[in-house]
C-alpha cells in the first residue's frame, strides 16, 4: 500500500486537532490532506527514522547518478526539479484539450499524468542498486517515448525527485506528463516493460490512482492551476468542513478509514467529476 496507515493515523489525529478550534477552514484541511497523506508514503516520524537511519549518507551519490544521466533523444534537463522533458516539433496547437458542457459549456486546459512509485525489497544494498537502476532507466524510457511524442505533437515530459529524501517520502517517484487524451495506457505500458527487463521493483499504488490530471486554466476560474493530488485534497476538505459535526464525533480510525477510503475513490475520479465538484452546486 503506497500510503501506509500510519500517515492516515497522523493525518487525522491533524484533522480532529484542526476540528477543535473555530473558525475551519477548507484550506486547513486540503494542506493537511495533502502533506500527511496523499503526497507521503509513511508517518513524518517513520520516514524521518528510516532515512536517518538508511539513506540520509546516499543523497550525495543519488544526485551523482541524476546528473550521470546521458538521454540519447533530444530533451530539455532541469536540474532544480530533475525534468527531462520531450518537446515535439510541432506541439499541440489547443491549449484546451477537454470540455465540460453542462450546465454551460466550460473549457478546460488538462495535462495527464501517469504515476509510478519504487519499492524497493531485502537489504538496504540491494535496495540502492535496484534504485540506481530505476534511474538508468529514465533515460531509457524517455527514448522510447520520443517517436510517440513526435507522432502525436505532444509536450511529454518526465519528472523525478531531485533528492532522496523525498523520493522516499513521496508516494509518486516517477510522473509522466502528456497532453493527448487516451496515451496513458501506450505510456504506462512502456514503462512496466522497461522497468520490468531491468528486474526494478514497482509498488502496487494502492488507495492511490495510477493515472491523474492537473487543472492548468478553465473558464469559470482563470486562475486554477492545481495538481491531481491537490484537487483530490480539496475536495476532501470541502466535505470535511461541510459535515464538520459528524467528523467531530467520529474516532481518529473512523476518520483515517474515511481518508483510506476517500482517497482510493475521488483520485480515480475524471475530469468531469472533479469539475462538477467543485464548481457545479446543485
Amino acid at each position: 500500500m503506497v500510503i501506509e496507515w500510519s500517515a492516515l493515523i497522523q493525518t487525522a489525529k491533524e484533522i480532529q486537532k484542526t476540528l477543535a478550534k473555530s473558525p475551519v477552514h477548507e484550506s486547513f484541511f486540503e494542506n493537511i490532506i495533502y502533506n500527511d497523506a496523499i503526497a507521503s508514503r509513511k508517518s513524518h516520524e517513520e520516514l524521518k527514522e528510516f532515512y536517518k537511519r538508511y539513506w540520509k549518507n546516499k543523497e550525495a551519490e543519488y544526485a551523482q547518478v541524476l546528473r550521470s544521466l546521458k538521454f540519447s533523444a533530444p530533451s530539455k534537463v532541469n536540474l532544480g526539479e530533475f525534468q527531462p522533458w520531450l518537446y515535439a516539433r510541432y506541439p499541440i496547437k489547443s491549449s484546451r484539450p477537454n470540455d465540460i458542457i453542462p450546465p454551460k459549456k466550460q473549457f478546460i486546459e488538462v495535462t495527464y499524468k501517469e504515476y509510478f512509485t519504487f519499492h524497493g525489497r531485502g537489504t538496504a544494498e540491494k535496495i540502492w542498486l535496484e534504485l540506481v537502476n530505476f534511474l538508468k532507466g529514465i533515460p531509457i524510457i524517455h527514448a522510447k517515448l520520443y517517436p510517440i511524442n513526435q507522432k502525436y505533437q505532444d509536450d511529454i515530459s518526465i519528472k523525478v525527485h531531485d533528492t532522496l529524501s523525498q523520493l522516499f517520502k513521496h508516494t509518486d517517484s516517477l510522473v509522466i506528463h502528456y497532453k493527448t487524451k487516451g496515451l496513458g495506457p501506450t505510456i504506462r505500458k512502456i514503462v512496466l516493460e522497461t522497468y520490468h527487463s531491468m528486474g526494478v521493483p514497482l509498488a502496487d499504488r494502492g488507495v492511490k490512482a495510477e493515472t491523474g490530471f492537473d487543472f492548468k486554466r478553465m473558464d469559470v476560474d482563470p486562475h486554477i492551476k492545481k495538481s491531481h493530488s491537490e484537487l483530490v485534497s480539496k475536495i476532501l476538505a470541502k466535505e470535511i468542513v461541510k459535515q464538520q459535526n459528524n467528523f467531530r464525533k467520529m474516532s481518529t480510525e473512523q476518520i483515517a478509514k474515511w481518508l483510506q477510503k476517500s482517497i482510493e475513490a475521488v483520485s480515480r475520479w475524471d475530469v468531469k467529476q472533479v469539475f462538477h465538484s467543485l464548481y457545479i452546486t446543485t
